[in-house]
């Protein structure tokens, strides 16, 4: 089994991503982007981990999703 984080890093779309990331932590975040992220998410962990509205109300929630991208960006940056 792959982990979560090689099949984000082999994902195409990467300014895609990176441009969404910006948005976490708006305080109008553009929804489109931020279900990206979370959709993406949830496809790489094969589980429904995240919807919007537990997104929107979790502090916790937010910053998982933040930091996961934020590591795969930065691998990005090290190829």
């Amino acid at each position: 089994m792959v982990a979560p984080k090689y099949k984000a890093i082999e994902l195409d779309n990467r300014v895609e991503i990176i441009d969404a990331v910006k948005e976490i932590g708006k305080l109008r975040p553009d929804q489109k982007k931020l279900m990206l992220l979370i959709n993406l998410f949830n496809q790489v962990h094969n589980s429904n981990i995240f919807t919007i509205h537990k997104y929107m109300g979790c502090g916790d929630c937010q910053r998982n999703l933040k930091n996961f991208w934020n590591y795969i960006i930065l691998e990005w940056k090290k190829k």
